[in-house]
């Protein structure tokens, strides 16, 4: 995998039915690193990943640092993506559990995909000995669930939204 910054498309669209298919697609490219990398992966309606880009790369081996628009340019962009995903590196933890800044960063980016209407699936941390899955736990996004589009959007466009994210298969555990 190339570690330039910019959405690449994938050779053939992955389905992903759960954060072990994410945590297949990522694998290979997180779980060797030697620096923390974040990948954000771009999902179209029926839930195939299309696109991926490396969000951030850090600098030593304990953190990344992110920026949320970083991760939402591409979102705009690309036509097909309805839903994101995002994994990222603990190179060196057997126990990967997530940090109080990975949990600060998905609940961030759970609120900023309700009010852009690109929702955040799932947040993935891979070591060498396994992954750790957001969406597993509920814990951060039933935290996040405060978050909704501001009065100012339209009702009938939140609900359309809404409506189509839960009725998702990813939401159906």
């Amino acid at each position: 995998m190339e570690y330039a910054m910019g959405a690449r498309e994938l050779p053939e669209p992955v389905l992903i039915r759960s954060p072990k298919d994410v945590h297949k697609l990522v694998e290979k490219d997180l779980a060797k690193s030697t620096v923390e990398i974040l990948l954000t992966i771009y999902l179209n309606p029926e839930l195939y990943a299309t696109h991926i880009r490396t969000s951030a790369i850090s600098g030593s081996m304990e953190a990344v640092s992110l920026e949320a628009r970083c991760v939402f340019r591409d979102a705009m962009l690309i036509p097909s993506a309805r839903y994101i995903l995002v994994a990222h590196s603990h190179p060196f933890e057997v126990n990967v559990r997530p940090s109080s800044e990975d949990i600060e960063i998905t609940i961030n980016l759970k609120a900023g995909g309700v009010l852009l209407g690109v929702p955040l699936l799932d947040s993935i941390i891979v070591g060498p000995k396994g992954y750790y899955s957001f969406q597993d736990s509920g814990k951060v996004f039933q935290k996040a669930e405060m978050y909704r589009p501001a009065p100012w959007l339209s009702m009938k466009s939140s609900r359309a939204r809404k409506k189509v994210v839960y009725q998702n298969p990813w939401f159906l555990h």
